[in-house]
C-alpha cells in the first residue's frame, strides 16, 4: 500500500506544491508558449507526473504506471465515447445534407451571428451541459457555429466560454437554456443598416440566396431530429425511475495494481475503477446516433463506415485525452494534487480569496467540476471550518472558480479544436481564452473575499 505524503520535498509543504505543480504548468507553457501541438504537449506533461510521483513522492513505479493507465482509460470511456458520438451524430448530418437545411432554419432565425451565437454557443450549449456534460457541449455546439459559417477559431473560444461558464445544478441550466432561447426567439428583429447586414452575414456565411431557398417542413424536421433525439434521450435518463435502473448497470472493479492511501492512511477512491456501461452520456448519444440514421435516412453500413472514420478523425484527440487524464490521475493518486490542495487551503487569512483558485487548478489539470469537487471539495470545508470562514462559501468557491478553469483544460482545448477541423492548433485557443479564464477567476476571487466579510456577506444562506 503506498501512503500519500503531503510533503516529500524537504519537509516543505511549499517546495512540495511548487514540484507538484510542473507538470501541469509544463503542458500549459508548451501549448501556449512553444506552441507544441497539444498530442505532443500532453505525454511530455505525462512524463514530468510520472516522473515527480516516483522520483520526488516515492510512489513505486508499477503503481504510477497503473494510474496513468487507469486515467487513459477514463479518458477513453467515457470521456472520448461522449465526443465521438456526438461527432458521429454530426458527420451523419453533413453527409445527407440535413445540416445545411438546419444552417439555413438557424439564418432565418437572424443574420447576426452574435444571435445565433447566444441561441447555439449558449442555449443549446447549456441545455447539453446539463444533460450530458463532459466534452458533448463544446463538440456539437462548435461544429454548429463553424456550419453556420463562423471563423473556427471564434468558433471554438465561444462554445468553449460559454459552455464552460454555465455549468451548475442541472435544473437551474435547462431553464436558463430554455428561457434564454425563447428570449431570443421572441425579440422582434431590428431593421439594421446594409452594411451591418453584410457584415454580417459575411462573418456567418449565410448567402441571401441560401436563405430564401424554401426547405420542405419535413425536411425541416428531419435537419432538427439528431439533436431533438438527443435532448428527450438525456432528459428521460433523468427520471428517477429511469436513472435508478441506468445507475444499476454500472460495474466496479479494484484496478489492477493499485494500492493507495491518503495522508490518513485510508485507501483512496481512486483503487477502485467504476464503469458506466449504460448510464454513460456516451452510450446514450449511441442511441440518439442509431435512431438518427434511421430518421434521416442513413444506410447501417454508411454509419459503421462514418463512425469509423469520426474515430481516425480524432485520433491525435484521443493521444492527448488520454495523455491528459493519465497526467491528472498520476497527479491524483501520487499526492501532488492534495499537496497544492493543503498549500492552499493553509494560506490563513488568503483562504477566501485562494479558494476559488484551489477550485480552478482542480478542473484545469481534470477537465471535470465534478472531479475537482472531489478532490479539493472536503479539504476546503475543513479549512473553512478552522479558519473561522463558512464552509458553504468555499464549497461553492471550489465549484465556481472550477468552470473558469474548465476553458484551459487540455482536454476540453483538444474537444473543441477537434471538432472544428482544427487539430493541433490547442495553443492557439489557449492563448485566446487565457486571459479570459485569469480575468474572470480575479474577479471571482474578489467576489468570494466580499461574501468572506459583511460587505457582500448578506449573500450567504
Amino acid at each position: 500500500m503506498y501512503v500519500q505524503e503531503l510533503e516529500p520535498v524537504a519537509g516543505s509543504l511549499g517546495l512540495s506544491a511548487l514540484v507538484a505543480a510542473l507538470p501541469l504548468v509544463i503542458v500549459l507553457v508548451l501549448l501556449g508558449g512553444v506552441r507544441m501541438k497539444a498530442h505532443l504537449a500532453g505525454p511530455t506533461g505525462l512524463l514530468a507526473a510520472v516522473l515527480v510521483a516516483w522520483l520526488a513522492y516515492g510512489m513505486p513505479l508499477g503503481q504510477t504506471l497503473s494510474s496513468g493507465a487507469q486515467g487513459a482509460v477514463f479518458g477513453l470511456f467515457p470521456i472520448l465515447w461522449i465526443v465521438v458520438n456526438a461527432l458521429w451524430v454530426y458527420r451523419m448530418t453533413v453527409r445527407t445534407r440535413h445540416f445545411d437545411i438546419l444552417r439555413r432554419s438557424f439564418g432565418r432565425l437572424s443574420d447576426d451571428p452574435r444571435i445565433q451565437a447566444l441561441v447555439i454557443a449558449f442555449c443549446f450549449g447549456a441545455l447539453l451541459e446539463a444533460l450530458a456534460g463532459f466534452g458533448a457541449p463544446v463538440a456539437i455546439s462548435a461544429v454548429m457555429l463553424v456550419a453556420l459559417g463562423f471563423e473556427p477559431v471564434r468558433a471554438a473560444v465561444v462554445a468553449q466560454f460559454a459552455a464552460s461558464n454555465h455549468v451548475s445544478a442541472q435544473l437551474a441550466d435547462i431553464g436558463a437554456a430554455l428561457a434564454g432561447a425563447g428570449a431570443l426567439v421572441a425579440v422582434p428583429r431590428a431593421r439594421v443598416p446594409a452594411a451591418e447586414s453584410v457584415r454580417a452575414s459575411v462573418l456567418t456565411g449565410a448567402r441571401s440566396e441560401e436563405l430564401d431557398e424554401e426547405d420542405p417542413p419535413r425536411e425541416v424536421l428531419r435537419a432538427y431530429a439528431p439533436y431533438a433525439l438527443i435532448v428527450v434521450i438525456f432528459s428521460v435518463a433523468q427520471i428517477p425511475p429511469v436513472k435508478d435502473w441506468l445507475a444499476r448497470t454500472t460495474q466496479t472493479y479494484d484496478w489492477p495494481f493499485l494500492g493507495v492511501a491518503g495522508p490518513d492512511g485510508e485507501p483512496v477512491g481512486g483503487n477502485v475503477f467504476s464503469w458506466p456501461v449504460v448510464s454513460t452520456g456516451g452510450t446514450l448519444v449511441l442511441l440518439a446516433g442509431i435512431l438518427t440514421a434511421v430518421v434521416i435516412g442513413v444506410h447501417a453500413r454508411v454509419a459503421v463506415r462514418e463512425w469509423l472514420a469520426t474515430v481516425h478523425e480524432l485520433r491525435f484527440a484521443i493521444l492527448t485525452v488520454t495523455s491528459v487524464l493519465a497526467l491528472a490521475y498520476v497527479m491524483n493518486l501520487s499526492g501532488q494534487a492534495a499537496t497544492i490542495g493543503h498549500f492552499v487551503a493553509a494560506a490563513g487569512a488568503g483562504l477566501a480569496f485562494l479558494s476559488p483558485v484551489l477550485g480552478w487548478f482542480g478542473v484545469a489539470v481534470s477537465g471535470s467540476d465534478t472531479s475537482a469537487n472531489a478532490l479539493f471539495g472536503a479539504l476546503q470545508v475543513t479549512a473553512a471550518r478552522e479558519s473561522g470562514l463558512s464552509p458553504e462559501l468555499l464549497a461553492a468557491a471550489n465549484s465556481s472558480g472550477g468552470v473558469l478553469g474548465k476553458m484551459i483544460s487540455p482536454q476540453n482545448l483538444t474537444i473543441a479544436c477537434a471538432a472544428v477541423g482544427l487539430a493541433g492548433r490547442e495553443g492557439d485557443l489557449l492563448r485566446k481564452v487565457l486571459s479570459w479564464s485569469l480575468g474572470l477567476l480575479l474577479v471571482m476571487c474578489l467576489i468570494v473575499v466580499g461574501q468572506s466579510t459583511p460587505v457582500l456577506g448578506w449573500m450567504l444562506p
